[in-house]
């Protein structure tokens, strides 16, 4: 049963650092989004 328990945890963990990196990409194309929308500004701006 330990075993188990174990298992579950370690597998919690991966689940959990997963959702992270998922949450990071998205910031990531949030930023470049953001990136190119300021950049339009700019050029609009001049």
């Amino acid at each position: 049963m330990k075993l188990k328990d174990n298992e579950i945890e370690r597998l919690n963990q991966e689940i959990s650092n997963l959702q992270t990196l998922v949450q990071i990409e998205s910031l990531k194309t949030e930023l470049t989004n953001l990136k190119m929308l300021a950049s339009k500004r700019k050029t609009k701006n001049k």
